[in-house]
């Protein structure tokens, strides 16, 4: 069976496959190669619909493919993932010497401002951490609200990355970066609590199952804490993003915060710290109103 241009189904996999082993020797995360693929294979689609070789694509069809989507109403995120993925894809091709001239060159990355999420308040993490049930449930909440580690860093850590001396653990980060983050003595005390003395896999295992914790579990955990917790938008981010407000909030210094978030650019931090300055701004204007002053 061919695709379209006389590429073969049996020459793609094979060039898929070829390039999720260089994604992940060049250190990508598994989950940014899954991602790529999953890009990779859409766009395979829409070029066999429209009667183009993936291989041979010219600059125009990757244009024409991006403005359908932006038109089709996909996320911005959604349409710069997708670029990315096809230029890691042909810049890949070009570096095997596979392809000539890179068609997506004159693709440009459709960037907006994202804001910081709101992060949780004291009193709904609180909240959260008590509607925990169990030991797991706790060891994971206080883990992401003491770390700020990223949903995957949660999810592939290790018992051999946890110093319950130090009270430190090795995060590993994208592109293969490590950094070290102490989640704080009742985070470190739960885990270890959690993990009963077991010394080897990954840390957080569903109890009964021995099964890892993955991307969907972990949301259906969180979403079943926000329930009973009667808290809205419970997602691994928003722990994040609430333990680098708590920490920015309590003046600490920024670079410090940047190390501890993984943040490979210090704007980013800079976005939470505007952010923070931001909330401060509001509270001190409406604890000191000249009209509520004046009105009385």
């Amino acid at each position: 069976m061919r695709l379209w241009g006389g590429t073969t189904i049996t020459r793609y996999l094979a060039e898929v496959d070829s390039y999720r082993l260089y994604l992940l020797g060049s250190g990508k995360s598994r989950e940014t190669a899954a991602t790529y693929l999953r890009h990779l294979n859409q766009y395979n689609v829409w070029c066999v619909a429209e009667r183009v070789n993936l291989f041979t694509a010219k600059p125009l069809a990757l244009q024409r493919h991006i403005v359908e989507m932006l038109d089709g109403d996909y996320a911005r995120a959604t349409v710069n993932s997708r670029i990315a993925a096809l230029k890691s894809f042909y810049r890949w091709l070009i570096l095997e010497g596979k392809k000539k001239g890179d068609p997506t060159r004159d693709l440009k990355m459709h960037k907006e401002k994202v804001a910081v999420k709101d992060p949780f308040t004291e009193g709904e993490a609180k909240r959260l951490v008590g509607a925990a049930e169990t030991t797991f449930e706790r060891a994971i909440l206080l883990m992401l609200l003491g770390s700020g580690i990223r949903r995957a860093e949660l999810i592939r850590l290790k018992v051999a990355d946890i110093n319950m001396r130090a009270g430190t653990m090795l995060i590993h980060g994208k592109g293969l970066k490590q950094r070290h983050v102490a989640p704080g003595y009742a985070a470190m005390k739960e885990i270890s609590a959690y993990l009963q003395g077991r010394e080897y896999g990954q840390v957080f295992l569903w109890p009964g199952t021995g099964r890892p914790v993955s991307r969907s579990s972990l949301g259906r955990l969180l979403h079943g804490l926000e329930k009973r917790a009667g808290i809205s938008n419970t997602f691994p981010h928003r722990f994040r993003a609430t333990m680098i407000c708590w920490l920015l909030a309590e003046r600490a210094d920024l670079i410090a915060v940047s190390v501890a978030a993984g943040h490979s650019n210090l704007e980013t931090t800079r976005r939470y710290q505007r952010a923070v300055e931001g909330a401060r701004a509001v509270d001190v204007q409406r604890r000191l109103s000249l009209a509520d002053r004046v009105s009385r």
